[in-house]
């Protein structure tokens, strides 16, 4: 079974692989990006589509490799530590009332 999987894994990056030729093949006029009134780039449709397919795929990695959702439980920590102690200071505050009105 796992052989199977490989050489299916192997026929998709293939056929990918094929069809990635075939597309810089067939459209390598050039195509200039604007932005406004600024031309940025003048470069093969090709490069920019798979350049952008690249960027896409490098995000969705980044993405699912839970980077940005660590950063959002640090931050996360941090804020409740810092509740944590306004909580513990209220706390000692009151223990201190009770005992000064119990005696």
């Amino acid at each position: 079974m796992k052989k199977l999987s490989r050489l299916i894994f192997a026929l998709i990056l293939f056929v990918v692989f094929t069809v990635s030729i075939i597309f810089v093949r067939f459209n390598s006029e050039p195509t200039v990006i604007f932005i406004g009134n600024f031309e940025i780039w003048e470069l093969p449709l090709s490069v920019l589509v798979i350049g952008v397919f690249v960027a896409g795929s490098l995000l969705g990695l980044v993405l699912g490799l839970r980077i940005f959702r660590a950063m959002k439980d640090k931050a996360e920590i941090f804020i409740l530590r810092g509740r944590l102690k306004k909580f513990e200071s209220q706390l000692a505050s009151l223990k201190m009332k009770n005992s000064s009105d119990k005696n």
